[in-house]
């Protein structure tokens, strides 16, 4: 069938998109190819890996380091040094209201610090906690989570 334009109410031929149009042939419409990233931006994969491994479903261990500087970078953060305690990071990176909060997290087993769970309220920031020297991720229950930084 050949298309044939639309008339418009002046009688002259319109060729607007519209309901008159014909329709696209399907290679127009939708391409089975996924789309590429723009140049800098992380690989598909590598979004995914980050995705799981902040939420505990992945090793963070595996993250290289800009991927992970990428993934924290819109959590809420807390400067830290080693030693400092776990309690006192979760308040400064806006975790939880109050040290008191931060104590009944640990004790009921939903306070972390790159997905181990936090055993004892006196728990510090060791430097093996420490993602590529500089990160550890904390989280309180399930979904909420922030990030120390050594500085």
């Amino acid at each position: 069938a050949r298309w044939a334009p639309c008339r418009a109410a002046s009688g002259s031929a319109s060729r607007s998109r519209g309901a008159c149009s014909p329709p696209r042939p399907p290679s127009a419409t939708c391409s089975p190819r996924r789309p590429t990233p723009a140049p800098g931006a992380a690989a598909p994969e590598a979004v995914t890996a980050a995705s799981q491994a902040l939420f505990g479903r992945g090793e963070l261990d595996a993250l290289d380091e800009r991927t992970l500087e990428a993934a924290v970078a819109e959590l809420p953060r807390a400067t830290a040094q080693v030693g400092d305690p776990v309690v006192d990071l979760l308040v400064a990176a806006g975790l939880v209201a109050s040290k008191g909060a931060a104590r009944r997290a640990v004790a009921e087993g939903g306070a972390y610090v790159n997905n181990v769970k936090v055993t004892g309220e006196d728990a510090t920031l060791g430097a093996d906690d420490l993602l590529h020297g500089r990160f550890a991720l904390l989280r309180r229950g399930k979904k909420t989570l922030g990030v120390a930084v050594a500085g």
